[in-house]
């Protein structure tokens, strides 16, 4: 019986994520929202998932599910390069707290700097940015913070991989020279 209970539970594991962003998927439209928009909280209720349950069998469809929970609000927004990027913004911001809260999981602190510079290309050949965005920066001083927390509390964490994710997203797209001609 002991068994049987671990197969559900790692059953459910599984389906948490997807079932998680169909609820997103399906409140939208029946409260009306538009489809634009649905792309970020399925991002971070998918996210917070899996920050709050750090396990494989959760971790594995949420990073499935995530892409494909964004992709249809990102192909809905009027300006599908800003929402690419944003979504991505958000996802690296997501990745990157779940690193820094779990020990096991820092490796992906680099996964969530590629996201962020993934972003950034996106923003800088849509629309020539010269300056840092403005909304990138509450992102970026979270995860500035959340990485202060952890090298106080872990002796043995490194600045590069608790304080560079936002760090880059908060200064990387100044860049000079960027035209802002198409």
């Amino acid at each position: 019986m002991l068994g049987r209970a671990r197969d559900l539970a790692f059953a459910g594991g599984l389906l948490l994520a997807p079932a998680a962003a169909l609820v997103v998927w399906s409140a939208g439209p029946a409260s009306e929202v538009d489809v634009a928009l649905l792309g970020i909280p399925a991002l971070l209720v998918v996210g917070l998932l899996v920050v709050v349950r750090p396990r494989l069998e959760v971790e594995l469809p949420a990073a499935i599910v995530a892409p494909v929970a964004a992709l249809p609000a990102v192909a809905a927004a009027a300006d599908t390069g800003s929402s690419l990027a944003l979504h991505l913004t958000v996802a690296g911001c997501l990745v990157v707290t779940h690193a820094l809260v779990h020990p096991s999981r820092r490796g992906l602190t680099w996964a969530g700097a590629g996201l962020f510079l993934l972003a950034s290309w996106v923003w800088l050949g849509d629309v020539g940015i010269t300056a840092p965005e403005p909304y990138t920066l509450p992102l970026a001083v979270g995860l500035v913070v959340v990485g202060l927390v952890r090298l106080r509390r872990d002796p043995r964490a490194t600045t590069t991989g608790t304080l560079v994710p936002g760090l880059l997203l908060g200064t990387l797209p100044r860049w000079r020279g960027c035209s802002t001609t198409r």
